[in-house]
């Protein structure tokens, strides 16, 4: 039986699994290998690594690996499709392997060849369709910069703004010493639930950090106690 090796790619995580065509021999996940987040020398690393992993689990020779298919944020970059494809043939040089947008992976794992709209939102955020001719059309998926509404990184950001526009009219309600806090930045950065004394600098490290990670559990917590200034973000 052949085997392939299927990988998605995205903005926080590389996942990775090995198959036969019938059945899943093994799989492992790892850190993100997307370009703009990480760069080159550390995305190819990451990729390498969690490769190696699925096939130890698998207990399958990497070279023997026929078909590769990997979904990645970025794909539409011909550099980051020829960088994916040279970064794969060190450990499987003689595959096919197929470069795609990790929104179009997802839509054939929730339609298959069907029609549909998948909305995607996660570190990211995009809208991608293919309707019963096989056309697709996709809106957003631009980048943290100039798109990415509702993700993760978005929301982050946006409330990092929001506590940051309160603080600047005296609305002291706390809000951005709770970010720091569930940032683990506010020992770092800021005194405790002080923010008079706070510096640009210091705001903006809080900025980064909430605007880089995941929205955790602890957001709800934060969204409830202080309601006015989280409505506004709808």
């Amino acid at each position: 039986m052949p085997l392939y090796l299927g990988i998605d790619a995205g903005g926080t995580k590389t996942d990775c699994a090995v198959s036969n065509g019938a059945e899943l021999l093994g799989q492992a996940t790892g850190a993100s290998c997307k370009l703009a987040r990480v760069g080159k020398e550390r995305g190819r690393e990451n990729l390498q690594t969690v490769i190696r992993q699925a096939t130890e689990t698998a207990h399958v020779d990497a070279g023997k690996i026929q078909h590769v298919c990997i979904g990645m944020a970025g794909a539409s970059l011909a550099e980051a499709v020829h960088w994916a494809q040279q970064t794969i043939r060190e450990l499987i040089p003689e595959s096919t392997i197929y470069v795609a947008g990790d929104h179009v992976i997802a839509h054939r794992a929730a339609f298959g060849t069907s029609p549909g709209v998948l909305v995607i939102s996660g570190t990211g955020s995009i809208a991608f369709g293919r309707n019963q001719n096989g056309e697709t059309a996709r809106a957003g998926g631009w980048g943290p910069n100039v798109s990415d509404e509702g993700s993760a990184f978005w929301v982050g950001r946006e409330a990092v703004t929001a506590a940051l526009h309160a603080f600047d009219f005296g609305k002291s309600n706390g809000l951005l010493a709770t970010i720091a806090d569930c940032c683990a930045a506010t020992k770092r950065v800021l005194p405790p639930f002080s923010l008079g004394c706070c510096s640009l600098g210091a705001k903006r490290h809080i900025m980064i950090s909430v605007a880089t990670i995941s929205v955790r559990p602890a957001s709800t917590a934060v969204g409830c106690k202080y309601e006015p200034v989280a409505a506004s973000l709808a």
